[in-house]
């Protein structure tokens, strides 16, 4: 009879962590409650399938690191960069609703967006297959060079005007648009250049 793997020893003991470097960290299917982590660096950590309850990440650098399918519930994230980084299947929306990251050659598949507030979120350079931005406030969000294959953009129609620019220049485009009288997607140059419009669930160049 095999033996179930051991929890991975936990490094996270102190209420603040500032200013530390973790490199080299395999914390995949552990779990951390509330936890602040303030202007930490962390570089080839795992955190696949950890459970993330109730932290903040302040002004952290997560770089070459693996969080797939993590659980990031009631998490916060501000001025947090993620370069390099597996992060598919996560949902963000049970962390909190305002997601203020940053997202540079990142593999964002199948990743849930829905209803967080992404206003001037960066995604540069992503792969984002399948990902779900229902609800989501998208404005003047960049996904420059993205691959947004299969995505979901759903808004449901609402009175007065709602605008948002997106950009995305040299972005990889093919959209799930809305349902009923607004399911429509326009995207110029054939979705390689210029801005997203999205105007009540509709989507124009």
């Amino acid at each position: 009879m095999s033996l179930p793997e051991p929890a991975p020893t936990n490094p996270f003991t102190e209420d603040l962590i500032e200013g530390r470097a973790f490199r080299d960290l395999d914390f995949r299917g552990g779990e951390i409650s509330e936890k602040v982590f303030r202007d930490c660096t962390f570089i080839n950590v795992i955190f696949a399938e950890a459970r993330l309850r109730e932290c903040r990440f302040e002004d952290c650098v997560v770089g070459l690191s693996d969080w797939t399918m993590a659980k990031v519930y009631g998490t916060a994230m501000r001025g947090v960069k993620f370069e390099g980084s597996k992060l598919m299947g996560i949902d963000w929306s049970d962390g909190h609703r305002s997601l203020d990251a940053t997202f540079k050659e990142c593999v964002l598949d199948y990743c849930s967006f829905v209803q967080i507030d992404l206003r001037k979120s960066v995604f540069k350079d992503c792969r984002m297959l399948e990902a779900n931005f229902t609800e989501a406030n998208l404005t003047e969000a960049d996904f420059s060079g993205s691959n947004l294959d299969r995505c979901q953009f759903h808004r449901k129609a609402s009175p007065g005007p709602q605008l948002a620019v997106v950009t995305v220049s040299g972005a990889r485009l093919r959209l799930l648009g809305c349902r009923g009288q607004r399911d429509r997607a326009w995207v110029g140059d054939g979705g390689q250049g210029g801005s997203l419009q999205v105007r009540s669930g509709i989507f124009a160049a």
